[in-house]
């Protein structure tokens, strides 16, 4: 037994402050310096632009933005329950291209692809099954159930006096720079903005949905509108800083892809930082511009009747039967990896997949969770991803990652993309003076 136990405050004073010596938490709305609203919204960058100075601190981990959106059928109505379409799962990822954080004017965290695949890979591994199903739903849908999603927006399903079916929705979204989640510090004085890309007229509509039995087709059969979007700054009070230096830690996250030539072994290579801490390979549909697919879940669909994927999740991707990865010397798993999901099979189906799950939930951490990650079906109908951590120096100056994978199904080189995830990290030193930022200078570690 611990001896702390023993040791108790021998006055007030070593008791610490109350509230922690946190002061006036407060939330201050920040609009875009442009109009997003309607047909404005895909029309040029948004810059969500803020300060701090004095002794207010800005808190990342607990800013978020809201989105008062409108999914509806063609004419502005309420969707028909015998339209079998969904919002998009982890929706409000799927409506930009591109995000940046930018200190004193510099940038020091960027996204400048596959944003929606970085927002669903992050979520999946640092939110429990318990977050997913209740907060994760009601703030963004992030439900793996396709029919759960689609009553949100519908009748279907939906009994007279339900609140959920509502074509009008306040959605919540942290963005997926990796400081919103992995930092639970605050920040002190200092120039601040948040600048993102939507996609284009065309793109941003239709990738908000997911088709089931039905393609969503904008202006035929559904719409979707951007009504208001505000940026919920989190403040705290605490020391005055007018001139300091400080050193800050960045996670990166950078999502790569290669088409798939075929099903038999082969190899994708990959250039990657030298500062990359952990890679994660994972499998997707090349059909994500018309609805096909969904650009947050790692799916492929078949060639045939590729809609409704969410119904059973037996899609290709969960067809792999041997992955390793190389770099730096070092191979993962050390012994090939070999999961079979098989429902041909005779006399039943074969289902070998779930040491990958286990491997990949311990190596995020997931698998400690209180709360419990996601469950296997869950895992595999979002699309499995295959998590390593890469524990090695980062001075030998490696940037070079193979990946080499096998299918059982031709089909799934058809339509099918690889994605390697690389996570990195680096070092800023920022320097305040006056109650501005002057200079931020990032280092590899």
């Amino acid at each position: 037994m611990s001896n702390e136990i023993f040791q108790l405050a021998s006055s007030v004073e070593q008791l610490g402050p109350i509230n922690n010596g946190i002061l006036y938490p407060n939330y201050r709305e920040v609009s875009c310096q442009k109009s997003v609203e309607g047909t404005s919204f895909s029309s040029g960058q948004q810059v969500y632009r803020f300060n701090v100075s004095g002794s207010t601190h800005w808190v990342p981990s607990k800013s978020y933005f809201t989105f008062r959106v409108a999914f509806t059928d063609a004419g502005g109505g309420r969707l028909s329950e015998n339209i079998s379409i969904a919002p998009n799962m982890g929706a409000i990822a799927n409506l930009y291209s591109s995000i940046e954080l930018r200190m004193g004017g510099k940038v020091v965290q960027r996204i400048s692809q596959f944003l929606p695949q970085i927002d669903a890979l992050i979520h999946r591994t640092t939110k429990s099954e318990a977050w997913l199903e209740s907060i994760g739903e009601a703030s963004n849908f992030w439900d793996v159930d396709f029919t759960e999603r689609q009553t949100e927006i519908s009748d279907f399903g939906a009994p007279s006096n339900s609140q959920s079916n509502a074509p009008f929705q306040e959605l919540i979204w942290r963005p997926c720079l990796p400081l919103f989640h992995t930092f639970d510090g605050a920040l002190p004085a200092g120039d601040y903005e948040i600048v993102m890309n939507p996609k284009s007229a065309s793109d941003y509509k239709r990738q908000m949905f997911e088709s089931g039995l039905v393609r969503a087709e904008i202006g035929v059969n559904c719409d979707f509108n951007v009504e208001r979007v505000q940026f919920k700054v989190a403040t705290v009070e605490g020391p005055q800083v007018d001139n300091k230096q400080y050193a800050l830690s960045l996670d990166h996250i950078e999502c790569q892809t290669a088409k798939l030539l075929g099903a038999g072994l082969q190899q994708n290579y990959f250039s990657v930082s030298s500062a990359t801490k952990a890679l994660c390979v994972a499998y997707q549909d090349v059909r994500l511009n018309d609805a096909t697919s969904s650009a947050s879940k790692f799916t492929i669909a078949p060639a045939v009747a590729p809609f409704d994927l969410g119904a059973d999740g037996h899609d290709l991707a969960n067809r792999l039967t041997r992955l390793y990865l190389q770099y730096d010397g070092i191979k993962r798993p050390e012994i090939d990896a070999t999961p079979i999901v098989d429902d041909t099979g005779v006399p039943g189906r074969r289902m070998n997949i779930q040491e990958r799950y286990y491997q990949s939930l311990a190596e995020t951490g997931m698998l400690y969770d209180p709360a419990g990650a996601e469950k296997l079906d869950q895992w595999m109908r979002r699309g499995p991803y295959y998590y390593f951590n890469w524990n090695r120096s980062s001075t030998s100056g490696a940037t070079r990652v193979q990946v080499n994978q096998e299918f059982s199904d031709p089909d799934t080189a058809t339509n099918g993309n690889v994605l390697l995830f690389s996570l990195s990290e680096t070092s800023a030193v920022v320097t305040i003076r006056n109650g501005e930022i002057t200079s931020v200078e990032q280092v590899d570690r």
